[in-house]
């Protein structure tokens, strides 16, 4: 007599066959390194940053890739900005005339407006060409736009945690508007996206392959090459330098990594009273590996390149924390995901990020 459910238990017994075939053939967590994220804040990718970078060379002559993408939202301004959206009772754009009378209003004090999304897609290759010895290269492309989705997005998760909106909304959703007052100088746009390819980066690595115990050190030290538009302000127009210290603990299942690190920030070719310095960063990150999957927590802290040239919170330190998992796709290539939200202070960075991306070994 025929039963009834056969071919339900047939198509389920091989769902789970597949399963157990996936999962036996899925790619080991043994070796995810560190979430490639470093701290967002909204003009971030006009300038070098210390990177969050496990410590470890590739095999001789392999090849490794990181292909990834991180959308931000931002919403920030200095407190003279905040006090005329404070006056307000319903949304408006900020327009050119109304950010040059706030500066009339405050004669000699530096303000900024960044309402924006940032998108930003990147490409990192690097090989080994000798023992312990890694070069590459991180190309990438931005755009910076305004966030319809992410702008209802943000409002949404602040009314579900009733932490207010910080004037959010009394500005429309969707649109991009950000000015900049320094000194003399001042920089404002408005409802004009602009995208292109952002200045590349070139980097050495030096990863001994002597280890301590579980642990393991590398230094690199890497240079941004001026190459993309001043005109569209993806590039500052000039070169900037970095370098950074790795230290890596495989502690059986569980993964701790630090990185230490400064950046040599060159000058911004287009706005004259701005002098970037010199620009410190520290990170730790801690892991823990599953068969096929790893969890991970990354605490960031960057000092501002623009410390010195203004005394308003763009030249604070930035604190961002994001949370994140590594997992198996197709063979040998594998997944992320990730979260950053800012700390301490939310007046100078962005207010969310997120990032997803590939990476794989061919050796």
């Amino acid at each position: 007599m025929h039963r009834p459910g056969i071919l339900t238990e047939i198509l389920l017994a091989a769902c789970i066959c597949n399963a157990a075939t996936t999962a036996l053939y899925a790619s080991s967590a043994d070796d995810d390194g560190v979430l490639p994220i470093t701290v967002q804040v909204p003009y971030g990718y006009l300038f070098l940053h210390v990177p969050t970078w496990s410590a470890g060379a590739p095999p001789l002559h392999a090849w490794g890739f990181d292909l990834g993408t991180t959308v931000t939202n931002n919403f920030i301004y200095s407190d003279e900005v905040g006090d005329a959206l404070a006056a307000r009772t319903s949304r408006e754009p900020m327009t050119r005339s109304e950010f040059d009378g706030i500066a009339a209003a405050h004669p000699g004090k530096d303000l900024y407006y960044f309402d924006s999304e940032l998108s930003r897609l990147y490409a990192r290759i690097g090989t080994t060409v000798a023992p312990s010895v890694v070069v590459g290269a991180v190309l990438s492309a931005v755009r910076n736009s305004g966030g319809p989705g992410m702008d209802g997005f943000v409002e949404g998760f602040h009314n579900t945690l009733g932490i207010g909106q910080a004037h959010r909304d009394v500005v429309p959703r969707g649109r991009i508007t950000a000015g900049l007052r320094i000194g003399a100088h001042e920089e404002f746009f408005s409802d004009d996206s602009r995208s292109g390819i952002n200045d590349p980066v070139v980097f050495v690595e030096w990863a001994p392959r002597r280890r301590l115990g579980g642990w393991g050190m590398s230094l690199t030290s890497g240079a941004k090459i001026p190459i993309a538009s001043t005109a569209k302000r993806l590039s500052t127009g000039s070169a900037d330098f970095g370098v950074v210290l790795a230290v890596t603990g495989d502690l059986g299942r569980w993964c701790v990594n630090f990185n230490a690190g400064a950046v040599w920030a060159g000058r911004v070719t287009f706005f004259d009273d701005l002098e970037p310095v010199a620009a410190a960063g520290v990170s730790g990150s801690f892991g823990y590996r599953f068969r096929t999957t790893s969890v991970w927590l990354q605490l960031q802290w960057e000092q501002s390149p623009l410390r010195r040239a203004t005394d308003t919170p763009l030249g604070d330190d930035v604190r961002d924390i994001s949370i994140g998992t590594r997992f198996p796709l197709a063979g040998a290539v594998r997944g992320y995901f990730a979260v950053t939200e800012n700390v301490l202070r939310f007046d100078n960075s962005s207010d969310i990020g997120f990032h997803g991306g590939i990476t794989w070994l061919l050796k």
